[in-house]
């Protein structure tokens, strides 16, 4: 908006235009006079009275037209005077009648100070509408916006000043802050700082809070305010603004960053992307010497060669404004300065701004992050999989047991049986023999082929002899362990492998006295593996309502022994089974081949320990047996049978 020019001025200039023209009015006629006087004095009596008539009419008609023409005049030096008095701005100038005298000059002038008066309106309208939209900005912003004079009194001031002060904009204008009490008596230090810098400063203030919670923190930025023309700054211009919530929030922010262990990272996307920006506790989990810039290649340099690769594909994809997902998402090692590794997980997300002029209407524009150090949770899973691998690697091992103790009752069976079916074949041809020794008309050789075929007998049956008493009497290779670990993982791999069982929540009670005790880990946990498959087995076909429960105890047994019990709330063991439980070939499960409790048997009086089973209190049956612990024997177990 273009200012209007300044129409005081052009009234003073006016009304002393109209003051110098009536002074000049009469001197012509005056003039005029005084040559027809001075031309009729040599012409005598007569001439001189007729010069002074022709005077006189002549002075009276100029008289006259003076009073017509100057008519004008005072209200023309009224409205002057109005104009530059500041007083009520004067209206149109009345135009002479048809037929009156008519000066040029006094039109133009009044035409002038319409013109002025017209001009000064709208300088008042502008300056209104212009203070008006000051007003209207100053009071439709949140931040506190002023200007004072050197000696520091408020000269422009809003809302927010008045509400940073504590006190009405009323008591504020026209007033210093150490007027204003101790709450802008902080304030002042900082304008005399300005005035002697000759330059903007930006500080924090303290004020306290009007509603009377904790003080207020304020950044305020000042500057000397200068005019066009002057020398010297007169006064100081400034805006505050009220950060006490961003800097609670940013404080709140950060104790959550800190109490989670994240650091935050930012890389502007503007230039090149080479410069990113990491805060303390991202640069220690990354293990950045101070001093040393954090740039792009900087990060890759602590980064194994093998991760870079994919650390550049997912920064390249979150930000391709092609692609949908603006999401960074990445884990990578990091080597430390010791030769360390660290796994380090990245998440982010990309800031994108419409741009018209790309191909995809929009433009990257930075990426913004934390990173959190995932240590512990990768040792974590990589110790899950090797205990997994573990797992599945004693199940092998408890498998393959399984069928080398499965054929060792079976051959252990066999020769069993089949010994003295070889017995009495030997004594029948030891029979045969004497009896065809004394016999006439044998041919040659037929004694020495029985002799032989008895031989064969009897090695035959001493080779199930030996064989029997290597599956019968042979000692297992034995390592003091944990019983309870062993147990429970035996437990475990079991429960994890029939999910489907529908069991109450195991029962798994260690007495801290276990200890450890001498095994072969692998076969112990065979024995534990059949006698919890067979409870959950046992208890498959109860009724709905029926209690489904099993129960692992592991505790001392005497001195020299631990023992381990194994119990269910199945429907116990058959009679015909339960009185001999451990014999080979004997099930109580329809379609069981009975030779897993066998095994059992076989393996714990390897180890020196017995095995029974009874029934257990409230129904079902408990299998207990007893290992020696490291460098004692062990007690049997309790041989009481249901």
């Amino acid at each position: 908006m273009s200012v209007p020019p300044d129409p005081a001025r052009s009234a003073l200039r006016l009304r002393t235009q109209l003051l110098l023209l009536g002074i000049a009015w009469p001197l012509p006629a005056l003039g005029l006079l005084l040559v027809l006087l001075w031309q009729a004095r040599d012409a005598g009596p007569p001439a001189v009275a007729l010069a002074m008539g022709a005077l006189a009419l002549t002075g009276g008609t100029a008289a006259m037209i003076a009073r017509r023409l100057l008519r004008p005049l005072p209200g023309l030096l009224a409205q002057a005077a109005a104009l530059a008095g500041g007083g009520p701005l004067p209206g149109p100038a009345a135009r002479p009648a048809p037929g009156a005298f008519r000066v040029a000059e006094f039109e133009a002038l009044a035409d002038a100070l319409v013109a002025a008066g017209t001009a000064l309106r709208e300088q008042a309208d502008w300056a209104g509408r212009e203070g008006a939209l000051l007003r209207f900005v100053l009071d439709g912003t949140a931040d506190a916006v002023f200007a004072k004079d050197l000696e520091g009194r408020y000269l422009l001031a809003n809302e927010a000043v008045a509400l940073m002060l504590g006190r009405p904009l009323e008591q504020v204008l026209g007033r210093t802050d150490a007027a204003l009490g101790p709450a802008a008596a902080g304030l002042a230090a900082a304008d005399r700082e300005v005035l002697q810098l000759g330059r903007s400063v930006t500080a924090e203030a303290v004020c306290p809070d009007p509603a009377g919670g904790p003080p207020r923190l304020f950044l305020m930025t000042s500057a000397p305010w200068r005019v066009p023309g002057a020398p010297a700054p007169i006064g100081v211009i400034g805006l505050a603004q009220d950060i006490t919530e961003r800097l609670r929030v940013r404080r709140r922010l950060r104790l959550a960053l800190d109490a989670a262990e994240l650091g935050t990272w930012s890389r502007e996307l503007g230039g090149a992307g080479e410069v990113l920006d990491w805060d303390e506790r991202c640069r220690r989990l990354h293990g950045l010497p101070p001093g040393v810039a954090t740039t792009l290649a900087a990060w890759l340099a602590l980064v194994p060669e093998e991760d870079r690769p994919a650390i550049l594909a997912e920064l390249g994809r979150a930000g391709d404004p092609g692609d949908p997902d603006d999401t960074v998402q990445c884990e990578y090692r990091i080597i430390l300065p010791d030769g360390g590794l660290r796994w380090l997980a990245a998440t982010g997300r990309t800031d994108f701004a419409p741009d018209p002029d790309a191909p995809e209407g929009r433009r990257a524009l930075r990426m913004l992050g934390i990173v959190r150090d995932v240590t512990p949770a990768r040792r974590a899973e990589t110790a899950r999989r090797e205990s997994e691998a573990r797992l599945r690697a004693t199940e092998r091992e408890l498998q393959q047991l399984a069928r080398r103790a499965t054929v060792g009752a079976m051959a252990s069976g066999i020769a069993h049986e089949l010994n003295q079916p070889l017995g009495a074949a030997s004594n029948y041809l030891a029979g045969a023999v004497r009896l065809l020794g004394a016999a006439e008309g044998l041919p040659p050789q037929a004694l020495p082929a029985l002799e032989r075929a008895g031989a064969q007998v009897l090695r035959a049956g001493a080779i199930l002899r030996r064989l029997r008493d290597f599956l019968g009497g042979g000692e297992a290779q034995r390592s003091p362990a944990p019983v309870a670990e062993v147990v429970r993982e035996a437990v475990d791999m079991v429960l994890h492998a029939m999910p489907e069982a529908g069991l109450e929540p195991l029962d798994f009670a260690v007495d801290p006295g276990a200890g450890e005790a001498a095994m072969d880990r692998v076969q112990v946990q065979q024995v534990v593996v059949n006698l919890v498959r067979n409870a959950v087995e046992a208890m498959r076909d109860l009724p709905p309502g029926r209690q489904r429960a099993i129960s692992v105890t592991v505790r001392p047994e005497g001195a020299a022994a631990v023992e381990v019990v194994v119990a269910d709330t199945g429907p116990g063991l058959p009679p015909a089974v339960a009185a001999r439980p451990f014999e080979a070939f004997r099930s109580a499960k329809e379609g069981g081949m009975g030779i897993g409790l066998s095994i059992c048997r076989t393996i714990v009086e390897a180890h020196g320990g017995r095995i029974a089973a009874q029934a257990a209190p409230g129904g079902g049956t408990a299998f207990a047996f007893t290992l020696a612990r490291a460098g004692g024997l062990a007690q049997p177990a309790r041989e009481d049978a249901a």
